[in-house]
């Protein structure tokens, strides 16, 4: 019998997962709004190299922050960029970054850079995995005993799901970055490249863990 501790534990838990998912899941509706929009408005843009000149230093930041600018060369006239992220270390001068341009209008150009829209789609698929991974494995728990083909199956299919999102982040990344090598990746990034990678493990442990592992080994 069910006491009454072990029923507000429960109901508080659910009240965390449900909370969770809601976060999540306006995570990635702010994400892919934006991420959709930065595509609708560089559509048909052309990519170029630019190189880094010049710098706005924001001392209202803890630690301090700069705004980097690149020139770029389309039919010999120089333009220049402003990059939408602040960063807290400056590149060397010359610097080469990969920039998108309207071919149409050369003026109109937008670093490649991790927008915020990918930083929000990573945080909103952070955010539901957990509420969602709560949930299977309140029911991996209820069937290890009682039905455990069932329990196999459904933990095999969450980590194959885990590890799945993992790899489409990195995709997300990819494509921010217009590279899917892991050294372009993580200097678009940074330490979020990490992100796709730790959830490609989380995921197959989990399908490690139902197929080999009994209840009493876990």
């Amino acid at each position: 019998m069910i006491g009454c501790d072990d029923m507000q534990k429960d109901t508080f838990f659910r009240l965390v997962l449900i909370m969770l998912l809601i976060i999540g899941l306006f995570f990635l509706y702010m994400g892919y709004s934006e991420f959709f929009a930065d595509m609708k408005n560089t559509r048909g843009y052309k990519p170029t190299m630019g190189f880094f000149m010049k710098y706005d230093m924001d001392t209202s930041t803890d630690p301090v922050s700069y705004s980097l600018t690149y020139s770029y060369v389309v039919d010999k006239h120089t333009y220049f960029v402003e990059g939408k992220n602040k960063v807290t270390k400056l590149p060397a001068l010359g610097t080469q970054r990969k920039i998108k341009y309207d071919e149409k209008a050369p003026e109109k150009a937008v670093l490649i850079e991790l927008g915020g829209g990918v930083k929000y789609i990573t945080a909103g698929l952070i955010f539901t995995i957990i509420a969602v991974f709560g949930l299977i494995n309140r029911l991996l728990n209820h069937y290890k005993d009682n039905d455990s083909k069932f329990y196999k199956i459904t933990g095999i299919v969450s980590g194959i799901l885990i590890a799945l999102i993992g790899m489409y982040i990195y995709y997300l990344y990819g494509y921010a970055s217009d590279s899917t090598g892991i050294v372009d990746v993580w200097n678009g990034v940074g330490f979020m490249t990490l992100i796709p990678f730790a959830l490609l493990l989380f995921g197959l442990i989990i399908i490690i863990t139902v197929i080999f592992f009994k209840k009493e080994d876990v």
